[in-house]
């Protein structure tokens, strides 16, 4: 049996490959789900679905079917091979799912989600290295979009001021240099210009790296140009570096988290770039998660046996 949200969003399950009774749970994910979103922010969702028998007999089960961008939702849903995969591995949106509030639900099977989702503690271990890698890699790099995004836009202004059919190698002591824009005079006969990932020999036109740079540039995402506006601090990577530590702080300490988290308005305020990036500060949590009472993998035998008769019982 199927239940349906009264302030369902989203109908078209047809679109994804899917019909409306393979799924176990569709949610409201991001910032909808945390409790930080803003007039600016997008709706996302995230679900679960059973394969058809057809697929398993066929060996055809898909990891994920998602919408295309231009359809206007920003969708995808795991199947549930791949969702205990991810949430065995400790993988952040995974868990996250496990701990969508139930305002966020918006169609969902009663009996396996309920399972899931009381159960979720059983996925809580020493070893989430995902959560805590992603979040210290997030805020390592808090800069670096705004960063590469201004020095690709240097490098696409400078190239505009020239003849388009004339060779890279023609101004090649005069082109731009940084952190994220290098030469390479190795040993080969050709050298090669590289600007933000993209390597180009020196014997290629004006025109094909102009075209292909602000290709990428045009590319770059709403938030890679604020934190180029912005000092170079992408403020939403950086809140949610700060949230993904205190969700870890919150199972140590209180055994589980639920959103909105106790320092929401705290995490917000970061996203909105309230607060001086000196002043936020993680917890420590490595220490804490060695000495904790959590186990060091998640029962896997467990969820294969579940897995078992979850697909047994209800698979079309």
């Amino acid at each position: 049996m199927i239940i349906k949200s009264d302030k369902i969003e989203f109908t078209d399950f047809k679109g994804l490959g899917l019909k409306e009774e393979q799924i176990i749970i569709l949610s409201k994910v991001g910032s909808n789900m945390y409790g930080t979103s803003t007039p600016e922010s997008d709706l996302d969702f995230l679900g679960i679905f059973l394969p058809t028998r057809e697929q398993l007999l066929m060996n055809q089960v898909p990891h994920h079917t998602k919408l295309p961008k231009e359809c206007g939702y920003d969708i995808q849903l795991w199947s549930i091979y791949y969702f205990l995969k991810l949430a065995c591995q400790g993988e952040t949106m995974a868990v996250d799912l496990l701990h969508s509030p139930y305002p966020c639900w918006q169609i969902y099977e009663p009996n396996i989600w309920a399972q899931l989702w009381t159960n979720k503690h059983m996925f809580y271990t020493k070893n989430m290295i995902a959560f805590i890698s992603y979040a210290r890699t997030q805020a390592a790099k808090y800069g670096v979009k705004g960063e590469r995004i201004d020095e690709l836009q240097n490098v696409v202004e400078y190239l505009g001021h020239f003849d388009p059919d004339v060779r890279l190698k023609t101004i090649w002591e005069e082109l731009p240099t940084g952190n994220h824009i290098h030469y390479f005079n190795d040993d080969k006969p050709v050298s090669t210009y590289q600007v933000c990932g993209r390597k180009f020999q020196e014997t290629v036109k004006i025109s094909y790296i102009h075209e292909h740079l602000t290709t990428l540039l045009t590319g770059y995402g709403n938030r890679a140009k604020i934190a180029a506006e912005n000092d170079g601090i992408d403020w939403k990577a950086l809140s949610y570096a700060y949230r993904v530590v205190e969700q870890i702080y919150c199972i140590i300490k209180h055994g589980e988290y639920n959103y909105p988290l106790p320092n929401n308005s705290f995490i917000r305020g970061i996203k909105l770039g309230k607060y001086d990036f000196t002043s936020v500060v993680q917890p420590e949590v490595k220490q804490l998660m060695a000495e904790s009472d959590l186990p060091e993998t998640v029962d896997k035998q467990y969820w294969n046996k579940w897995l078992i008769e979850t697909i047994e019982s209800y698979v079309l």
